[in-house]
């Protein structure tokens, strides 16, 4: 069974949840909302704008620069056609497929692939194994 992974982005939470779409869904996003389907403002960043440097005692850093917005990664066993075709998405991928390197992993994007390929984002879900810089 496929498990398909959507990255959204909103203004903020409030925006989130008073998307028609998250309403209606909305009994089901929050009871997943705790934890295994659902991670709320997961931290997105471009690692072209990371700044490298070192610490006091010269080892090195890297800080990023988080996006602005409010990102929502969902993870579901199955195509939503409501979540996939959403205007907030960003990108939605087909897991097994990420995992395994296959063609045909990005199911849909909003974003150019120069972009795609320069976002990093945590958290991920257990057992997600995205190919950071080659989603393409």
């Amino acid at each position: 069974m496929p498990q398909i992974d959507v990255v959204l982005k909103f203004d903020s939470i409030a925006a989130a949840k008073a998307d028609p779409t998250v309403q209606q869904y909305r009994n089901a996003i929050e009871d997943l909302w705790g934890g295994d389907s659902v991670i709320p403002n997961i931290k997105v960043w471009r690692v072209s704008q990371d700044v490298v440097g070192t610490d006091g005692e010269g080892n090195p850093t890297v800080t990023h620069t988080y996006l602005p917005g409010f990102f929502v990664l969902v993870s579901l066993p199955r195509v939503v056609n409501a979540l996939r075709d959403h205007a907030a998405v960003q990108f939605v991928v087909d897991r097994e497929k990420m995992n395994a390197r296959e063609a045909g992993m990005v199911l849909r994007k909003t974003v150019s692939n120069a972009v795609l390929n320069d976002f990093r984002f945590e958290p991920v879900f257990a057992g997600m194994d995205p190919p950071w810089g080659a989603w393409l």
